[in-house]
């Protein structure tokens, strides 16, 4: 487990792993398709790509490499049913998303400012398709106005109390949960933006 960019749980090998891991991502243009081939080989393409649609679609700006993001890799093939161990993101601490903000945020352009590891991956029209598929599915499948709201309300129903307790606990005014409406507004508009 590697998390914010240091091991967390490992061995030498492991950490050798992860340091050739980076060393193959500065060092390789991922738009030949060779080298592409060769970073599918160390990491699971898929996972990267659901994980930054993910982030994208939500407008996280709140992470990097170094921070907020984990990677984990299974030791041996014995270890997992697929066999596979090529190193996959693990997706935590995504609780300051912009979805409070502008549903029209070119999150893309932002994250290939910010990191080289989306950037290096963008330039490889694989990866891009497999990416801008799975953006389209969050956008018409997972965070659709319908399924988006039926949450809010199971969340509402959910943590009403439990916010209510809290803001009493800390002398604070009622419950609010007007950042909801914020949210809605952000999905509602976000998948048209998307889709786009």
């Amino acid at each position: 487990v590697i998390k914010n960019g240091s091991v967390k749980a490992s061995t030498a090998e492991d950490k050798d792993l992860f340091r050739d891991l980076r060393r193959f991502i500065d060092e390789r243009d991922l738009s030949v398709p060779e080298n592409y081939a060769a970073f599918c080989d160390l990491r699971d393409p898929d996972s990267c790509a659901a994980y930054y649609a993910l982030q994208v679609y939500l407008g996280n700006q709140d992470r990097s490499l170094r921070k907020n993001t984990a990677l984990w890799r299974a030791r041996s093939p014995e270890d997992v049913p697929t066999g596979d161990t090529r190193w996959r993101f693990a997706l935590f601490d995504i609780n300051h998303p912009s979805c409070y903000g502008d549903a029209s945020a070119d999150s893309v352009s932002w994250l290939r400012g910010k990191e080289d590891l989306f950037n290096a991956l963008m330039n490889s029209p694989d990866f891009r398709s497999v990416f801008y598929d799975r953006l389209a599915w969050l956008a018409s499948e997972v965070f659709t106005p319908e399924r988006t709201e039926q949450a809010l309300a199971e969340f509402t129903a959910l943590m009403e109390k439990p916010l209510s307790l809290e803001h009493q606990r800390f002398n604070r005014n009622a419950a609010d949960l007007g950042d909801l409406d914020r949210i809605r507004v952000f999905i509602r508009d976000r998948q048209a933006y998307i889709l786009d």
